[in-house]
This record gives structure tokens, sequence and C-alpha cells, in this order.
């Protein structure tokens, strides 16, 4: 990450892809404000993260070996839609589509750049 963002520059991107990203990041209102500047005006990030009522569920996975314990581990915050809109405008962004998956045991959301 640090090569990556060594080489970046800003206004970069039409869209940025995170699948499975943000519940690992320790600061999600600062990763998005950073994404925000590689992104080109109108630009939009792509990403999914698992819905947090099923946090009991990525540790029974995680004990019984149907996922990455060391994964499990590293969650830091699951992100539901409301914490999302509110981080996602706090950062310049609107939820332009959310759609749950995977029996609602995930999350797609597409946030959109405003005020570009």
């Amino acid at each position: 990450l640090a090569e990556f963002t060594a080489k970046s520059t800003q206004n970069q991107f039409d869209q940025i892809v995170a699948l499975a990203v943000i519940e690992h990041v320790d600061d999600p209102q600062q990763w998005l404000s950073w994404l925000r500047n590689l992104l080109k005006p109108g630009g939009r990030i792509v990403l999914t993260t698992p819905h947090p009522s099923v946090r009991w569920l990525h540790g029974l996975g995680a004990r019984i070996g149907l996922f990455s314990r060391e994964g499990a581990r590293e969650h830091r915050e699951l992100i539901g839609r409301r914490r999302m809109a509110e981080v996602a405008a706090a950062t310049g962004f609107e939820v332009g589509h959310f759609q749950k998956f995977l029996l609602g045991c995930n999350q797609l959301f597409i946030l959109e750049s405003k005020n570009d």
C-alpha cells in the first residue's frame, strides 16, 4: 500500500473497486477521504463489506475453517447502511446504490462523489 500511495496522484481514477477491504481499515473516514483524492471529479467507489449483524457468523466460520481466522480477527468495524451513509457524507460522497447479497450477509455500496 505504501508503494501504491507513493506512486499515486490525485484525480487519477474514474472508479475504485474495494471488495471486502473497508472492514479491515482502522479509520474508514480517513481511508475514504484518501480514496476520494485519487478519483477524478464525478468518480465513484464500488465496495463490499459484511453486514454488522453477521459478526458472530464470521467468528464461527473462522473457528470451523470456512473463513480465514486472521481475516476475521482483523475486522475493525463492520459498517451498516446508516453508518456508511454518515461516513460517505463526511467525505464528500453519497450512497448511490445499496444492495444486500449472500442472504443478507454481505453488502454492496456504490459511493458517488458529491459536488463535482
